[in-house]
């Protein structure tokens, strides 16, 4: 399946039909990550990214948030795309905590998986990264972030 942006519409459909309501996405679907999109498209950082590297890293790192609400206690490992796009999210401290609080009802730390990759072996990454990217085609139908072109 070719990794094309859907509608919030078409989002929740297919959110639905693999068996997730709108319990798990509307308040992270709603999210304003404008801001973020234009700290990383900023024509005088190191490197821009375009609008639709924005677009579609938005929406994949809205899938991530789904996944860590839906699996909690699991190690989920993101792509660098999503990992930056996290990193811009996170440096506006205030928006930060408040869409934490949001979404998850408590602060998700900065080192939350970092923490985590520091004391798990590199065989425990690899099976973090390969069931993240199940979860992406169980429940999203796709190959996952940073699987597709930006």
């Amino acid at each position: 399946m070719k990794n094309e942006l859907l509608s919030r519409e078409e989002e929740f459909f297919l959110l639905n039909i693999n068996g997730l309501g709108s319990l798990y996405c509307e308040d992270i679907y709603a999210l304003d990550l404008h801001p973020v999109k234009q700290k990383l498209q900023d024509p005088s950082g190191k490197r821009p990214w375009s609008k639709h590297k924005c677009e579609s890293t938005e929406l994949a790192y809205k899938r991530f948030l789904t996944l860590k609400r839906m699996f909690p206690g699991k190690l989920l490992s993101p792509s660098p795309s999503i990992h930056e796009f996290w990193r811009q999210h996170y440096l506006d401290k205030e928006k930060y905590a408040n869409d934490c609080h949001q979404v998850f009802g408590y602060y998700m730390g900065k080192l939350l998986w970092q923490q985590k990759h520091l004391r798990e072996s590199e065989e425990h990454l690899e099976q973090a990264s390969k069931y993240t990217l199940h979860l992406y085609k169980t429940y999203f139908r796709e190959q996952g972030p940073g699987q597709g072109s930006n």
